[in-house]
């Protein structure tokens, strides 16, 4: 079973990652996997610029599909 991480300490990490830090340093400082935290950067990447990103696309879509 896949490892939950809080979402402030994803958020930490994709605040240092756009600090300049690599996925890799991240991986290795927070004993986080590698493909995990470019799976956060991935989600976290609007989809066209000033738009929603892919996680904020996916938590919109589970709402509607509650309230439909």
């Amino acid at each position: 079973m896949p490892k939950r991480y809080a979402e402030d300490f994803k958020q930490t990490i994709l605040g240092l990652h756009e600090q300049g830090q690599t996925p890799r340093q991240l991986a290795t400082d927070y004993e986080v996997g590698y493909s995990t935290i470019l799976k956060w950067i991935q989600g976290n990447t609007p989809i066209s610029p000033g738009g929603p990103t892919s996680d904020e696309v996916k938590r919109l879509k589970k709402t509607i599909e509650r309230k439909g």
